[in-house]
């Protein structure tokens, strides 16, 4: 399923389509849920997210959070990593369906929105 990363959905659609007529056509549609699912499995491995820190960390406490993160989030090990001041403190870790909030100026924006 290497064809179906970096399509649009629409492309995937049709490349699974025609999978299920295949499959069909040998009479093996039964196949087609554990491909799919398989496919999904290796897309999530291979799922790039991003880490950003309020500022620079040496790198062993950089990997040890990448290895954590990305078990949690079930993605690759290798982050894009991001420096972003305004964040004060902690860390912000995302993919595309997620994000994980633990920097100072997220909790003070929690506590604020309790507060009120």
């Amino acid at each position: 399923m290497k064809e179906c990363s970096g399509k649009s959905a629409g492309e995937q659609k049709k490349i699974i389509l025609r999978l299920k007529e295949i499959l069909g056509a040998q009479k093996r549609d039964y196949l087609l849920a554990k491909i799919v699912s398989s496919a999904l499995e290796e897309m999530k491995k291979r799922a790039k997210f991003e880490i950003t820190f309020a500022r620079e960390h040496d790198l062993a406490m950089r990997a040890r959070l990448e290895k954590k993160l990305a078990e949690c989030l079930g993605a690759s090990e290798d982050a894009d990593i991001k420096i972003n001041p305004s964040i004060i403190g902690g860390f912000v870790a995302a993919t595309d369906g997620y994000r994980m909030d633990a920097s100072i100026k997220g909790q003070i924006e929690k506590l604020k929105k309790l507060k009120m």
